[in-house]
């Protein structure tokens, strides 16, 4: 497939005139850059680049992406990206940000150093999820209504591959110790098991209702699937593919992991809270009061400070893992 080029940078009077069109026609037709921070709503999928602190949290209802300093702890910057942006991911061994931008079917790539739109990547119906494997600068691509992963290399921008998983996949997770991705196939309720080398799928493994996002702790060769409809965590053991534990928890959407810790952190989008789930017990071991209708996770695993998009309120809550409660309340409308 061919890529689609990305506009250049254009003045911020130009960035105003697209924003009034944009009221009017609902989106933003092509990619640009935004020199100012502008007004946030419908936040959804958050991703940190731990080597230069930086979060950047997607807004589906306006089509950009939000940069924050993780040291200020303060939006600086807005990305416009593509349609309905979904979920994002980062390598920080590349500095580069990928948005599924699931209205325009399309995958945005940002350069981290600058936090602008420097490729626009073709990859069909649908794009939700995203995984990067930073060792191998692969990036999978999720489509929740053509049941696919589109795999593409991150030195070239370009797709190399497409797999058929379950039906209507969403969040995926890489491992890259193991060089293994797992898919959420939320329409068969099941985990498909993917060969990064060989691109294929190895194993699918049968979990509860709706498994929506995943995640992985490379150290342990952990994975997580949280299931919405099954109110549950399950944990999947990476070297046998089966699940090894059920973990109740209200209304489980996002969730990220802290290697380091053995945390795991899980946004309860209807209850206001985020669970955290200790990785050696398997248990809820803490329940944190955050926004309205909390969705993206992520962790710094510099900082251990854990970013947590609430899509009710614009905001995102900044919670530190050591104590397990908010630090900092950063409102993305202003």
């Amino acid at each position: 497939m061919k890529k689609i080029a990305h506009l250049r940078t254009i003045p911020i009077s130009a960035i105003i005139v697209l924003a009034a069109t944009s009221m009017m026609f609902g989106a933003f037709v092509n990619s640009a850059h935004a020199s100012t921070v502008l007004p946030a709503q419908n936040v959804y999928g958050v991703a940190v680049n731990p080597t230069t602190n930086k979060i950047y949290v997607g807004n589906t209802g306006s089509n950009f992406v939000t940069v924050i300093d993780g040291r200020r702890g303060i939006a600086t910057d807005s990305v416009v990206v593509g349609l309905n942006p979904k979920d994002l991911g980062v390598n920080p061994l590349t500095n580069r940000v990928y948005v599924a931008n699931h209205g325009s079917g399309t995958v945005s790539v940002i350069n981290g150093k600058n936090d602008k739109v420097i490729d626009t990547i073709a990859v069909g119906l649908a794009p939700y999820g995203i995984g990067v494997n930073s060792a191998s600068n692969k990036i999978y691509v999720s489509h929740d209504t053509g049941n696919t992963v589109s795999v593409i290399d991150g030195s070239t921008d370009t797709i190399i591959a497409t797999i058929t998983v379950g039906m209507a996949p969403k969040g995926l997770a890489a491992n890259p110790n193991t060089d293994r991705i797992y898919v959420a196939n939320s329409g068969s309720n099941t985990a498909s098991v993917i060969d990064g080398k060989k691109n294929i799928v190895l194993s699918t493994i049968p979990i509860q209702a709706y498994p929506k996002h995943m995640a992985v702790n490379p150290f342990t060769n952990t994975v997580y699937v949280t299931n919405r409809n099954g109110n549950s965590v399950q944990v999947i053991d990476g070297g046998t593919n089966t699940v090894t534990a059920t973990i109740p928890v209200s209304s489980p959407y996002f969730l990220s992991v802290n290697p380091n810790t053995s945390r795991v952190y899980v946004t309860d989008v209807d209850a206001n809270t985020v669970s955290v789930i200790s990785g050696v017990t398997n248990t809820v071991i803490s329940t944190i009061a955050v926004g309205l209708h909390p969705t993206g996770v992520a962790v710094d695993l510099n900082t251990n400070l854990i970013y947590q998009a609430n899509a009710g309120s614009a905001t995102v809550s900044v919670v530190n893992g050591g104590t397990n409660t908010v630090t900092a309340t950063i409102n993305l409308q202003k």
